[in-house]
């Protein structure tokens, strides 16, 4: 992917694409220890006054299967740093260590560290809806100087210990998370050799989950909030011009951003006392089915994206399914489909992830949460791909 400067090196919010799943660590593998500091280089404006500090969530991932935008993978472990470790200092940049232990071994490309501040206090990574940070948040990683900006992998074995790993928080965000439903529905014929369409458009979530409340757009932090799909239609030469996609510009598809994942959730069950019951017992623990969709082409003959190389922000997207797919296995070894009658029937997750890290994927908790204003459907949200 043609990452961004930062917002792309920040892959930490994605854990929308975690599929709430807490991070294990096997207690029978070597405990190698990273240590470090975060630094709040880009601190949040004040708000009424008064300085803004959130905890801070410290993720560490395999390079190779990289968490969002890069990514689909997920993080293998995390720490957390309270607000109230930071330092408060009037001038030179706030600080506070961190610490994560019970690490394997790294694996051959090195280990991701990646960070989020939670100004508004909602992160909850066990659930998917709250598992992704907001506008306002500030980004991090380790990366390899302050010019690029790039990620840097580390790596640490044999049970050492491994200091002085510095995480800089660099990046506030300025975009609402994602949030989308679809439009007429979404339904997908694996026995059509032909590209498919879908249609997503950005919904507002006004929503109570338990203790829980989400507001999208909403939470602002102080800083100027734009909610709605962060877009770019790629020109990497620079000629004005639409880069063809990396993977598929021999079907005429360009390279524009967000990124959107299918991903298989099972089998779906016939249950006529209500909406249809999803059997994930199809899936082999670690098993996993993807699939891509990408933005529409003939969005930008219509004039109806951001000219090439400009991001902005639109409220509606016409996406196209790629009839192919991966099938990733639990060893690690995944298998290319090419023939989509070779996919799954079922339900299938649609995940949006974007330049900035931040992702939504539906269905949601949220599918069941309480709505707290009229414009917020509660079932948008707990719709499912078809995929028949």
């Amino acid at each position: 992917m043609n990452a961004k400067p930062l917002a792309g090196a920040l892959l930490v919010l994605a854990l929308g694409a975690c599929q709430g799943i807490p991070p294990v660590i096997d207690a029978e593998v070597p405990d190698n220890t990273l240590s470090g500091t975060v630094i709040l280089a880009v601190p949040p404006p004040p708000v009424n006054g008064l300085r803004q500090r959130g905890p801070v969530m410290v993720f560490v991932s395999d390079a190779a299967d990289p968490m969002p935008p890069l990514g689909t993978g997920r993080p293998l472990a995390f720490a957390v740093i309270p607000q109230h470790a930071f330092s408060d200092e009037v001038s030179g940049t706030p600080s506070a260590p961190y610490t994560i232990t019970g690490l394997s071994d790294a694996p051959e490309a090195g280990w991701l560290i990646t960070a989020v501040m939670d100004l508004d206090h909602n992160f909850q990574p066990l659930a998917d809806a709250f598992a992704g940070a907001t506008c306002g948040d500030v980004l991090g990683a380790h990366v390899a100087d302050l010019v690029s900006s790039e990620p840097t992998p580390v790596s640490v074995s044999g049970g050492r210990r491994l200091q002085d790993v510095t995480v800089v928080l660099g990046q506030q965000l300025h975009t609402a998370r994602p949030a989308f439903a679809f439009v007429d529905g979404a339904v997908l014929d694996r026995t059509q050799a032909t590209a498919q369409a879908l249609r997503v458009v950005t919904a507002p979530i006004h929503a109570q989950l338990g203790e829980l409340a989400l507001d999208v757009p909403g939470q602002r932090n102080g800083v100027p909030c734009e909610p709605g799909f962060l877009v770019e239609v790629r020109d990497a030469d620079g000629d004005g011009q639409p880069d063809r996609h990396p993977d598929y510009g021999l079907m005429g598809l360009l390279d524009i951003a967000p990124r959107f994942a299918l991903t298989f959730l099972g089998a779906l069950v016939d249950n006529s006392q209500g909406p249809p019951v999803i059997d994930a017992s199809v899936l082999a623990p670690g098993e996993q089915w993807l699939s891509a969709v990408v933005v529409s082409p003939e969005l930008v003959g219509a004039g109806a994206l951001p000219p090439a190389g400009e991001p902005g922000v639109v409220s509606a997207l016409d996406l196209v399914w790629v009839p192919a797919g991966l099938h990733r296995f639990a060893d690690g070894t995944v298998d290319r489909v090419t023939d989509a009658r070779e996919l799954p029937a079922g339900a299938w997750a649609l995940t949006v992830i974007e330049d900035s890290g931040q992702t939504w994927t539906v269905p949601n908790e949220l599918g069941r949460a309480t709505a707290t204003s009229p414009s917020f459907d509660p079932e948008a949200q707990a719709l499912v791909v078809t995929m028949r």
